[in-house]
C-alpha cells in the first residue's frame, strides 16, 4: 500500500452517534438537513484519502433531508431513525441505486428491489447517503479494490482498514456517518471494525434477513458498524425479525436488545482462549488483548477463565464452505470474465471447481 504520511484524527464530538442524533433530531436541536450536510462535508474532506465511499447520493440525500425536516415541523416522524444518514456496503441490493459488489464486472448493475435490511432502514426513517467500499464480492479480509481504491485506516492512512466491509468501518470511524451496514462471512465486519476502532457485530444466522440469497449466505450475515454498543443494539432491534424473502430468518426476539443494555449484568463466566487452534499471535497483540480482558474482569461482575478447548481446527470446513460457496454463487456467471476479477478472487473461482456439491452440503 502506498505510504500516506498525513494522519486523520477523528474528532469525537464532530458526529453524533445514532442514539444521540435521534435525540437531537427529535428535540429539534439538529435538523436532518444539518446532519446530512455535516456527513457530506466530512466525506468531501476525507474520502479522497480514505476511500470509504464509492457512490455518494448528495442531491437525493439532501432532498430527503429537506422533506424529513418539513415532516418534523408538522409533528410527523417516520420512525426511530428519522433523518439519520447511513452508509450501505455495496453488496446490499438498493432499488434504483447502483450496486457494484466491488467488481468491474458489475459496474452497471442497478437492482429493482431493496434487500429487506435496506427496506427496514428506510421504513425507520434512515437516509441512504451512499454505498461504501467493499472488496470484490466481499471475498477477502483485506481492503484492496479495483473499483474503489484500497481502503485506508482513518487513524493512519498508511495502514489498512481491513475488509471486506472496509468502507463502512472507515466511514463510521472517520465520523462520515453515525453508522453503516456491513456483512460478515469470515470476519468482514469484525476485522475492519477492530482495525478502525468501531463496534462491529456479526449477528446470528437468520437474525437479520438476507436477500438475495446465495450459497455464501450460510456463512455471511449482515451486521451494523457503529461507535457504541447501544447504537448496535438499537439497529438490531430495527433490522431483526422474519421476512418472506429469507427462509432462514429467525422470529423477532422476545426482548429489545437496547432495553437489555439497561438491565443489570448478572455475574458471568467468560472463557478466554489466547491461542485458539494454536494460531501464532503477535506479542503486541497478545499483550493488548490480555490487558483488555483484565480491564473487563476488573470493571464487570465476571469471572475470566483461561481455556484451551480441545476443538478441531475448523479451517478445512470453512475453506470448503467459503470456496465452494463462492463457486456455486459466482463461478458460472464469471467464468468468462476472470481477467476482470481481482487475481485472488479469480484464483478462488478456479479452485472452486475442485469441490462438488456433495462437499459443500457435507
Amino acid at each position: 500500500m502506498k505510504e500516506v504520511s498525513t494522519l486523520i484524527e477523528p474528532q469525537p464530538s464532530s458526529m453524533p452517534t445514532v442514539i444521540e442524533a435521534a435525540a437531537l433530531v427529535r428535540k429539534g436541536c439538529m435538523t436532518p438537513i444539518r446532519l446530512t450536510e455535516l456527513c457530506l462535508a466530512t466525506i468531501e474532506t476525507h474520502n479522497s484519502t480514505l476511500n470509504a465511499f464509492g457512490d455518494v447520493y448528495a442531491d437525493v440525500a439532501l432532498e430527503q433531508a429537506w422533506t424529513m425536516t418539513a415532516e418534523l415541523q408538522r409533528g410527523q416522524a417516520r420512525g426511530p431513525l428519522h433523518g439519520i444518514p447511513f452508509g450501505i456496503k455495496d453488496l446490499f441490493s438498493t432499488a434504483g441505486l447502483r450496486t457494484t459488489r466491488g467488481s468491474l464486472t458489475a459496474l452497471d448493475s442497478v437492482p429493482v428491489q431493496d434487500a429487506p435490511i435496506i427496506r427496514r432502514l428506510k421504513n425507520a426513517g434512515a437516509i441512504i447517503l451512499g454505498k461504501t467500499a467493499t472488496t470484490e464480492f466481499g471475498w477477502t479480509g483485506a481492503s484492496t479494490s479495483r473499483v474503489f481504491g484500497n481502503g485506508r485506516n482513518p487513524w493512519d492512512p498508511a495502514l489498512t482498514s481491513g475488509g471486506s466491509s472496509s468502507g463502512s468501518a472507515i466511514a463510521v470511524a472517520a465520523r462520515m456517518v453515525p453508522a453503516a451496514l456491513g456483512s460478515d462471512g469470515g470476519g468482514s465486519v469484525r476485522i475492519p471494525g477492530s482495525f478502525c476502532g468501531a463496534f462491529a457485530l456479526k449477528g446470528t444466522l437468520g437474525r437479520i434477513p438476507t436477500w438475495p440469497w446465495s450459497a455464501t449466505e450460510m456463512l455471511s450475515h449482515a451486521g451494523p458498524i457503529t461507535r457504541t454498543v447501544r447504537d448496535s443494539a438499537l439497529l438490531f432491534d430495527i433490522l431483526s425479525g422474519p421476512d418472506p424473502l429469507d427462509h432462514q430468518a429467525l422470529p423477532a426476539p422476545d426482548e429489545s436488545f437496547l432495553a437489555r443494555c439497561d438491565q443489570p449484568l448478572n455475574p458471568l463466566r467468560i472463557g478466554f482462549c489466547p491461542t485458539l487452534f494454536d494460531t501464532p499471535v503477535d506479542a503486541q497483540i497478545a499483550a493488548a488483548v490480555e490487558a483488555a480482558v483484565g480491564n473487563i474482569a476488573r470493571s464487570l461482575p465476571v469471572t475470566v477463565s483461561t481455556l484451551k478447548p480441545a476443538w478441531q481446527d475448523p479451517l478445512a470446513t470453512f475453506e470448503t464452505l467459503w470456496v465452494a460457496g463462492r463457486g456455486i454463487a459466482y463461478g458460472k456467471a464469471l467464468a468468462q470474465q476472470l481477467d476482470q476479477l481481482d487475481p485472488g478472487f479469480a484464483d478462488l473461482i478456479r479452485r472452486s471447481a475442485q469441490y462438488s456439491l456433495s462437499d459443500y452440503l457435507q
